[in-house]
């Protein structure tokens, strides 16, 4: 999860309600923590309430320290290596904001399809595909979008659209 973005971190907020609004504690899976806004967050509007673990296959290595103070525990991973290793596997609320849409459709629905076997919620955001900042779909460039998620997408892999938060479209998946 890219949290650089400006659009991204104000949304940040509302998503931290809406976790908190489907579940009152539990395990959270940060997918994608980079920096840890999204757990620092969770830490400081509703402590004590989740234990936080970071998944990222890129942590920056000069916020490392901050990041690891955040999260009881951090993966250096990336999301399917993540998934190979069932000793690790809690029934996560696992949260992924502005990460799938990194990955080709395909294997990034996959994944989510392996992801619901080991969580109890999965709560995704996606840019909104009709706003303006959605960058090129077809790029190789790792950091560009490869998809949009649609809400007929989502609904064929068990998601439902929950609304929209701040021009962030955002599914969620209950077991």
């Amino acid at each position: 999860m890219s949290t650089s973005g400006v659009s991204n971190i104000k949304q940040l907020p509302d998503l931290v309600n809406l976790i908190y609004s489907e579940k009152k504690e539990g395990i959270v899976l940060d997918i994608g923590c980079g920096r840890g806004i999204l757990g620092y967050l969770i830490k400081v509007l509703f402590p004590d309430k989740y234990l936080l673990t970071g998944l990222d296959p890129d942590i920056p290595q000069k916020v490392l320290t901050t990041v690891t103070s955040i999260y009881e525990n951090i993966y250096e991973s990336t999301i399917e290596d993540f998934l190979k290793d069932p000793s690790i596997f809690n029934s996560y609320i696992a949260v992924a904001n502005h990460v799938f849409e990194h990955i080709i459709e395909e294997k990034a629905l996959s994944i989510i399809e392996e992801l619901k076997e080991h969580s109890e919620m999965i709560i995704l955001g996606f840019p909104n595909p009709r706003s303006k900042y959605v960058y090129n779909l077809f790029s190789e460039d790792y950091h560009t979008h490869k998809w949009g998620a649609s809400s007929s997408t989502m609904n064929k892999v068990g998601f439902s659209k929950v609304h929209e938060i701040k021009g962030n479209e955002v599914f969620i998946w209950k077991s």
